[in-house]
């Protein structure tokens, strides 16, 4: 039985999302073979200003006396919190070792918790707006 039209639209668009996830899981894992740590440029990033970000909201609770301010130091404390926890998402989209099918399933990995990733990093971007308007607000 011949296909109708709409069903061979259908099949191209099937097979053109099919090309389109494939060649981002390629290119995933040829990021992450030649990366130095094993993870793609997008999540280096975010686990250096995450790592950046968790050691300023440290800081900040350590001095909690200094600070004079409850409302920053239970802003730092859940900032601090929160970059915890994307630093283990991130630290578990590593492969095990550099090996292809590990790279591969890493890279994997790393496209289907993107949307995580992004949802943690823009709720970090938050708390930071946050924090830096409580700075502003004990400088005046």
């Amino acid at each position: 039985m011949p296909l109708t039209g709409l069903e061979i639209v259908s099949l191209v668009s099937a097979i053109l999302s099919f090309i389109d996830f494939s060649a981002k899981i390629v290119r995933g894992t040829a990021e992450i073979l030649r990366s130095e740590v094993g993870a793609t440029e997008q999540n280096t990033h975010v686990t250096n200003v995450v790592a950046d970000l968790e050691k300023v909201t440290r800081g900040l609770k350590t001095h909690q006396q200094a600070v004079k301010d409850a409302d920053l130091v239970r802003l730092a404390g859940q900032c601090e919190a929160l970059s915890v926890e994307l630093s283990q998402l991130l630290q578990n989209l590593l492969p095990k070792n550099t090996s292809l099918p590990e790279t591969f399933k890493a890279s994997l990995k790393a496209w289907r918790k993107q949307p995580k990733v992004a949802e943690m990093e823009k709720r970090l971007g938050e708390y930071r707006s946050q924090v830096l308007l409580r700075l502003a607000f004990i400088a005046l």
